[in-house]
């Protein structure tokens, strides 16, 4: 659970834009004046994005041998971005490179700094302002400023479902620690010293709750030495994944996701990050219940 939670990212302004810039090729056509250029690079772009099904509104030359081009819609500028990126610099495509036209601000755990997802991400373009983002791989790259600290690529991203991160830490990690009050849910854990806080507002008509218990008591059992056929393993990863199938069929059925209650301040404060956090309103270890101690 420590592992995947370091690897997590809450970005905030990650909406998508419809726009997204193309560095189009220098062509030589030097008999050609600068519009007819701007012209003919225009079209050719447009021309095969629409040839591979994307739904192209308009298109703008800007300096610096760029293309503005605004998609019908966030969801073909996000598969454009990734795409097209995915690509790579082809001289036989109307384009170099490509770039987003929106800054989200990302904010990671205290032991990742100067986050940056990559751009061929299906994370790269969220269509959602708010998301929280699994990095499977972080490659930290060095600058030629020695004393800048580095940059931290972020690759092999998917975006959560808004609200699940604690359910995770819940079905997950043994020693987080949850108390129910007014239909808020409080978890808090600490990993590598850092404390987390979560709260969460239990929806209902559902089994939120039941599910958790039921996917936690089934984890790793299928390890138990004592279990003498594959079978009986296979029993209790078939169990698993059924809850787990379960509790998002039940929160999308019933339209009630898990909606996050502001608790934290952001990631990356610069006093002390998470591990500043104290045990607010009285929250302590010694007047919780550890989840395995609760019943559902």
């Amino acid at each position: 659970a420590a592992s995947f939670l370091h690897g997590i990212l809450e970005v905030s302004n990650a909406a998508c834009s419809q726009m997204v810039k193309f560095q189009v090729w220098d062509q030589d056509e030097a008999s050609d004046a600068t519009d007819d250029k701007d012209v003919k690079r225009r079209e050719s772009l447009v021309a095969f994005l629409r040839h591979n099904g994307f739904k192209v509104k308009t298109a703008k030359s800007i300096e610096g041998g760029y293309v503005l081009i605004t998609f019908a819609n966030k969801s073909d500028a996000q598969k454009a971005l990734r795409v097209c990126s995915l690509v790579g610099a082809d001289p036989q495509l109307p384009f170099r490179r490509l770039t987003k036209t929106t800054k989200e601000n990302v904010n990671s755990r205290p032991c990742y700094r100067n986050c940056v997802v990559a751009s061929e991400s299906m994370a790269a373009l969220a269509l959602e302002d708010e998301v929280t983002v699994a990095a499977g791989a972080v490659l930290p790259l060095w600058t030629q400023n020695k004393n800048a600290p580095p940059i931290y690529l972020c690759t092999r991203c998917s975006v959560l479902p808004r609200g699940i991160l604690p359910l995770v830490i819940l079905a997950t990690y043994r020693k987080a620690f949850r108390r129910i009050e007014d239909g808020i849910v409080t978890v808090k854990a600490k990993f590598n010293g850092a404390l987390e806080v979560f709260r969460f507002k239990l929806p209902k008509k559902t089994r939120v709750l039941e599910l958790l218990a039921d996917i936690r008591n089934n984890m790793d059992k299928e390890f138990i030495p004592s279990l003498k056929g594959w079978d009986e393993r296979q029993d209790i990863m078939d169990a698993r994944r059924e809850a787990v199938l379960q509790l998002m069929s039940d929160l999308t059925a019933h339209s009630a996701p898990i909606l996050p209650v502001a608790s934290s301040p952001p990631l990356s404060q610069e006093a002390g990050g998470l591990g500043s956090l104290s045990d607010e309103e009285g929250f302590t270890e010694s007047d919780n219940d550890p989840i395995d101690s609760e019943s559902a």
